[in-house]
Order: C-alpha cells, then structure tokens, then sequence
C-alpha cells in the first residue's frame, strides 16, 4: 500500500470516529478520494499528503493542491482539504483558501517564516 493510500484510509478513519457515513469513488478519475456523510451534511473530501521541500536553506513541509493534470480544484467539486503530514493532520476547509492555490505550506525550518496563505494551519488540526 502506498502512502497516499495510507493516509486516505486514516482520513476516512477519522470522518468514521465522527460518525459519518463514508462512500468512495469507483476508479482514480474522481475529484474526490471519499464522501463523509453525518446527518444531513454530505462533505467532499480529498485527501493531500506533505512532502518536504528544499529551498536553499529552508526545508518546507508541503501538501500540493493540484490535480494530478496540475489544475486546480473548484469548491463545486472539494469541501475540505484532508491534509496529512506523518502522524498529524489538517481538516482544511476549501473556502478559505484562496483559489488557484498551489500548495499549502505547513512548516519551515527558517526561524522567521510566516506562511503566506493568511491563516495559521493549526486552526484546523485535527487529532487522528
């Protein structure tokens, strides 16, 4: 099992400790990796996994928003944006980010460094 796959699972965990109904796709064509349902609400989720990334001197902690044709998603198609980084993860609305957003930095290593995406991701950490 591959790591996205792995961390899609610990999403779908999390959505069912919650008490929602999970659905997933059929196939890899899908702009969704599953569907939470709790009571009346349905959420549409994908799932990202962080890599790390060097720039110089700084390592960053990423998740890329893209779909793997490198468009964006719409908030038509993506409630929340899953976000998982090793053994933490990020239950991130869509609508505040902005669109065409590329990637979602989590983390530098830089002392000093302010993500640019206007909000602190520790807002929407989840406990898995």
């Amino acid at each position: 099992m591959n790591i996205g796959t792995a961390n899609e699972l610990k999403a779908m965990s999390y959505y069912q400790s919650k008490g929602c109904q999970i659905y997933t796709p059929i196939g890899h064509d899908s702009t969704v990796d599953f569907i939470a349902v709790e009571g009346g609400n349905t959420h549409l989720i994908q799932v990202k996994t962080c890599g790390k990334r060097r720039y110089k001197d700084v390592i960053y902690t990423m998740a890329p928003l893209r779909k793997s044709d490198g468009s964006s998603y719409s908030l038509k198609e993506i409630d929340v944006f899953f976000v998982v980084d090793g053994d933490e993860a990020y239950e991130i609305p869509a609508h505040v980010l902005e669109p065409e957003t590329k990637c979602l930095m989590l983390t530098a290593t830089k002392k000093g460094y302010v993500p640019r995406h206007g909000f602190n991701v520790d807002d929407w950490k989840v406990k898995l």
